[in-house]
């Protein structure tokens, strides 16, 4: 299981202006080892990082508890930073309806060559303070 340093580094890099594709990210992340891996072929790749493992991996640590212990299904919840979750015109989150756990919609990366349970963390008031956030909305 990732500690929350991990986790914290994962969303670091996931939200990064400089990640635009699934392929920058493995790029990027130092805990990636490319060796063996080729590209579109996902049966080379480490566990976890896989397209979807590692977009399911980015909305679970956004889902999850905030500075508060709040739950993502309290009312009142707090993303973990500006920009973590989607939101609809009107500024209201956007969550994931056709999943069972209903998330809070996150950053989604897709592959540049058109590929595609956890602990629980709590996310303190400064953990992501003075982060610059990719701008991933509505695209």
């Amino acid at each position: 299981m990732a500690t929350k340093a991990e986790k914290k580094a994962f969303l670091k890099l996931w939200y990064s202006p400089s990640v635009e594709t699934i392929e920058d990210f493995r790029k990027e992340d130092p805990n990636f080892s490319g060796e063996g891996v080729i590209e579109g072929k996902p049966d080379t790749y480490p566990k976890g990082y896989t397209n979807q493992s590692l977009n399911q991996k980015a909305q679970r640590y956004v889902n999850s508890d905030d500075r508060n212990e709040r739950s993502y299904n309290h009312k009142d919840w707090v993303e973990p930073f500006e920009g973590a979750v989607l939101r609809d015109a009107k500024g209201k989150m956007i969550r994931d309806t056709d999943k069972k756990n209903k998330y809070y919609k996150c950053r989604k990366l897709k592959s540049g060559s058109g590929g595609g349970g956890g602990s629980k963390t709590q996310w303190l008031a400064d953990d992501f303070a003075g982060m610059e956030v990719a701008d991933w909305q509505n695209k």
